[in-house]
């Protein structure tokens, strides 16, 4: 036998029906929801340390470039200042800390051996004739074809050949000063091969 329903029936067991399926999506959303809302929380975070980390990581790359740049410019500076070029600077001072050489010590040996190459190109007899020993070329510097690389390298390597060290201490303090040459006497010994 056929059962009987009336449409009022069938509409309050649908609406049962409907409210808790409903109910259940209701709460099933309100679940989903609140995971989202932690997840956007969480990037929010990530994001922001992210961010933090590039703009520190931004802010050590600039400080470095800086200092590079700056220790750049100091080397072209200074090796104006000696007549010699960027690169002999930095070889100079690579030998300068391989012999336990002041960085200062070792401009100041530059500077003075420029000096005296010009004081002795206009005459000065003790320069002239320390220079001349050494086996620096005087008429070629007035030319313009002996650099004062060269003539550093050339007193160092003839300084370090020679084996009388009195005669060695006396050249040396002629072309360098007394007290600088004897700073510069464990790179005169290893001699100009070390440069």
């Amino acid at each position: 036998m056929a059962q009987s329903f009336s449409v009022e029936a069938i509409l309050k067991a649908t609406d049962k029906n409907f409210s808790k399926v409903f109910g259940d999506a209701e709460k099933k959303a309100d679940g989903f929801g609140g995971k989202v809302g932690k997840a956007m929380k969480t990037a929010g975070k990530v994001i922001a340390g992210t961010t933090a980390a590039a703009v520190g990581l931004g802010t050590a790359a600039f400080a470095a470039t800086k200092k590079v740049t700056a220790g750049f410019d100091d080397i072209a500076k200074n090796s104006r200042k000696m007549g010699v070029s960027t690169d002999y600077y930095q070889e100079m001072e690579y030998w300068a800390s391989q012999n336990g050489l002041s960085h200062e010590n070792m401009e100041k040996s530059m500077k003075r051996l420029n000096q005296r190459l010009g004081q002795a190109v206009e005459g000065n007899e003790k320069y002239s004739n320390a220079l001349t020993r050494l086996g620096v070329d005087l008429e070629e510097v007035e030319k313009g074809n002996v650099s004062t690389e060269q003539a550093m390298t050339k007193s160092i390597q003839a300084l370090s050949e020679i084996e009388n060290s009195q005669e060695k201490a006396a050249l040396a303090s002629e072309l360098f000063g007394t007290k600088l040459s004897q700073e510069l006497t464990p790179g005169i010994d290893s001699g100009a091969v070390s440069i």
